[in-house]
């Protein structure tokens, strides 16, 4: 038995921790169910193999359809091997909008990202949301294509990436009846993280995103996150977001804004 708990608890067997600290946060993701996910900011390059991750705990300030609070908890994973990175987030949200509490913009993300030579990389990814504040009541995802590396310095890089992706959603109207839709949609994203030292990473993401039949109707998103590191293991970041959508669910403005501040957790 001693030396059972000794195994759990080693480094060398850390990843057994870190599944028993997400299955909590996968669970109510997956029973309760935002609009565009930024995993850019969740990547951490280099070159060495194995399992990586963080788990952040925070507090949002949003301007949605009224003035909103959120306290975030939130845990990524990624694992690494010579060609495939593999990457798991979890969200859950705690949102306190007009004197009323409730979980809320919450969603599951996978993605496999696969090396193909030193500059592309094909990736597949699927996605489970729900946005109590946006009208989404549900979104999934399902969509794959290219990852090109444009350039990579010793402190900066930048991606660019498009793919097709499937798209269903329920959105919720007045009286709580439900609008369903099913398109194929075009995600294309540039990305650049700048690491100016060893303490300091800041990574600025816009996604673009468009019905092929139908133009018109788009998103556009753009994030920029700065990271402190506290300490090795500790780090602080401050996150603004901002969003158009063109066609929003009824009663929710075109264009929403956020600011995240959390503190993270990295192994």
């Amino acid at each position: 038995m001693q030396g059972l708990i000794y195994d759990i608890l080693s480094m060398k067997n850390k990843c057994y921790l870190i599944y028993i600290i997400q299955i909590p946060l996968i669970l109510l993701s997956i029973i309760s169910k935002g609009q565009i996910v930024n995993m850019e900011a969740d990547r951490i390059i280099n070159d060495s193999t194995g399992w990586a991750g963080s788990i952040k705990a925070g507090l949002s300030i949003a301007k949605d359809v009224n003035s909103v609070t959120q306290l975030i908890g939130e845990s990524h994973i990624q694992y690494k091997n010579k060609r495939s990175l593999f990457l798991l987030r979890a969200n859950v949200n705690y949102t306190d909008a007009g004197g009323q509490t409730f979980v809320s913009n919450n969603f599951l993300h996978f993605r496999h990202n696969y090396k193909l030579n030193t500059w592309l990389r094909w990736e597949e990814f699927t996605q489970l949301q729900q946005n109590k504040i946006t009208g989404i009541d549900l979104r999934y995802l399902l969509g794959t294509g290219p990852r090109f590396k444009l350039f990579q310095t010793k402190k900066m890089n930048m991606y660019l990436g498009t793919a097709i992706m499937y798209e269903y959603e329920v959105e919720k109207t007045e009286g709580n009846k439900q609008i369903i839709r099913q398109n194929p949609r075009s995600s294309n994203y540039i990305s650049l993280t700048y690491h100016p030292n060893d303490n300091i990473k800041i990574t600025h993401t816009t996604y673009y995103q468009t019905l092929y039949d139908f133009p018109k109707d788009h998103r556009l998103s753009s994030q920029s996150d700065f990271e402190f590191k506290i300490s090795k293991k500790l780090s602080y970041t401050l996150s603004y977001r901002i969003l158009f959508d063109s066609s929003p669910a009824l009663n929710i403005p075109s264009t929403t804004y956020g600011f995240e501040n959390y503190i993270s957790w990295n192994f």
